[in-house]
């Protein structure tokens, strides 16, 4: 799966235009993804894939970096090997992009604005 391009508020995935958060997982894509605490991502925000077992998690966390990934989330990924990468979104994309290429098995969850 490659993502295509960024801007503020869209998100290019295989030729499709998103304009809503979303999840990248195991080559589909889930969107909207919504959060409860809307700029923190807490566990009960990614239950609907505790089975999904990457090599590596990436968060986006917007444009200008807003969203935050509790400790908990974090934790919950570590302790089980899986690497964690937190950046702006931008960032995070390129990552994703990188690591995919190079056939490593990556999550994506993206916030597309702040």
């Amino acid at each position: 799966m490659k993502i295509d391009s960024y801007q503020f508020g869209k998100i290019l995935i295989n030729g499709k235009e998103y304009s809503k958060d979303v999840i990248i997982s195991k080559g589909k894509v889930f969107s909207p993804w919504w959060r409860q605490n809307g700029h923190k991502v807490v566990q009960e925000d990614l239950k609907d894939f505790t089975n999904v077992r990457p090599q590596v998690v990436i968060f986006g966390t917007g444009y200008y970096g807003m969203v935050e990934v509790g400790d908990k989330v974090k934790e919950s990924f570590t302790k089980i090997g899986v690497e964690v990468i937190i950046c702006p979104t931008q960032e995070a994309v390129e990552k994703f992009n990188r690591l995919s290429e190079e056939g490593k098995q990556v999550f994506g969850a993206f916030h597309l604005t702040c």
